[in-house]
């Protein structure tokens, strides 16, 4: 239920969530709370009451994944994490078929603060690069949205930068 001025509107957070499903595994608070026309904390009180119920997993405190999307895809949460990144390192060498080894998170570079994710669904790893090596990846597609990925060789590079 969220109060809108001083009328209480019931929301069907259920069908709310199935209708994101088909359009993304990303929820974010904020714009929950445009498209449904809810006060900002309300959904995000109600963001974490469905989490408790384990129909979301919090990433942050405005990211969750919608545990109601079937293969929730790490890649699409790291552009929401860090919009300047691309997958490099260990994972985009796995994915180059150069590597046997598969990554337990899907690790990223990024020009900003180094940081790590952990959800139950996935992991990701930011780890920092200089501007000037900030180059070499292509755009790829996932079922709900776009990322970046390391270039075979720049994705090599990338790992002998951080031996």
């Amino acid at each position: 239920m969220a109060v809108t001025g001083r009328v209480r509107t019931q929301i069907d957070w259920i069908n709310v969530l199935t209708s994101e499903a088909r359009l993304t595994d990303v929820v974010l608070t904020g714009e929950i709370a445009a498209r449904y026309k809810l006060p900002t904390g309300s959904t995000r009180k109600a963001l974490t009451r469905l989490t408790r119920r384990g129909l979301l997993s919090r990433v942050t405190d405005d990211v969750y994944a919608n545990k109601l999307v079937r293969d929730i895809a790490a890649a699409d949460f790291m552009r929401v994490l860090r919009l300047k990144s691309y997958v490099s390192l260990e994972s985009a060498l796995s994915h180059w078929g150069l590597s046997t080894q598969s990554p337990l998170a899907l690790t990223c570079v990024t020009t900003g603060a180094p940081k790590e994710y952990r959800t139950p669904e996935f992991s990701i790893s930011f780890r920092t690069i200089s501007d000037r090596l900030y180059w070499g990846f292509i755009e790829k597609q996932t079922r709900y949205s776009k990322y970046w990925i390391a270039e075979p060789e720049k994705a090599l590079l990338d790992w002998i930068t951080f031996l």
